[in-house]
């Protein structure tokens, strides 16, 4: 998604980006020019995937949080605004061209952790702008809360609940609020559409069934 890609990070003389400790590229200094058009069409395409994919499972009350649109959305290298608010366009306007036969209300779970940076101010400019009111069928919620809180009360009014966190791999599944490690936060990030939406949205080996092993839990 960055059109300057190679001048943002140093490159080997094989003109391939310098890896630093297995996983991290090193960046020149120069600032990202994000790609937005492409973007957004994609994280058009990853929302339209997870929310059609919990309707059709019977889900009534969606949860997602956008932790992990924080450091993961390029604030190193100039996008992370762009960022955050493409991810509130995108869920804006699948939600308003979607109709789903299960979910009624769908719900932000957006922890305020600090004053600049934080999502909710995003998500909250994006559905709440006078110029372009959100129009959907579906209800949205916003709310400065641990997704985990809203996902268990929602469940234990009966209602069929799905909690995302679609912006990384892992964000706070249980590492902040509900234990004292990252061990539950990580076996649950296996689990969810999150890495399947967010990670591996070019990646067509991790729609072939051959590749996955299907364990009966009961």
């Amino acid at each position: 998604y960055i059109k300057n890609w190679r001048e943002v990070y140093r490159l080997t003389e094989q003109g391939t980006p310098v890896v630093l400790r297995g996983r991290d590229f090193a960046r020149t200094g120069t600032m990202a020019d994000l790609d937005e058009s492409r973007c957004l069409k994609d994280l058009v395409r990853m929302a339209r995937l997870r929310l059609r994919a919990q309707d059709a499972l019977g889900i009534q009350v969606v949860v997602e949080t956008g932790l992990g649109l924080g450091v993961f959305s390029g604030d190193a290298i100039g996008i992370g605004e762009q960022v955050r608010k493409l991810s509130g366009l995108a869920m804006k306007q699948v939600l308003e061209e979607e109709e789903f036969a299960n979910i009624k209300l769908v719900v932000f779970a957006l922890p305020v952790f600090s004053t600049a940076n934080n999502n909710y101010n995003y998500f909250q400019m994006v559905f709440g702008d006078k110029s372009s009111l959100y129009r959907g069928k579906t209800c949205v919620v916003l709310a400065d809360q641990d997704m985990h809180a809203i996902a268990i009360a929602a469940a234990d009014q009966g209602f069929r609940v799905g909690q995302l966190n679609p912006g990384d791999s892992h964000g706070v599944f249980g590492e902040y609020w509900q234990n004292y490690g990252p061990g539950t936060e990580e076996k649950l990030a296996l689990t969810t559409c999150g890495l399947l939406t967010q990670h591996h949205a070019v990646n067509p080996a991790v729609l072939d069934t051959s590749r996955y092993i299907a364990v009966d839990v009961n």
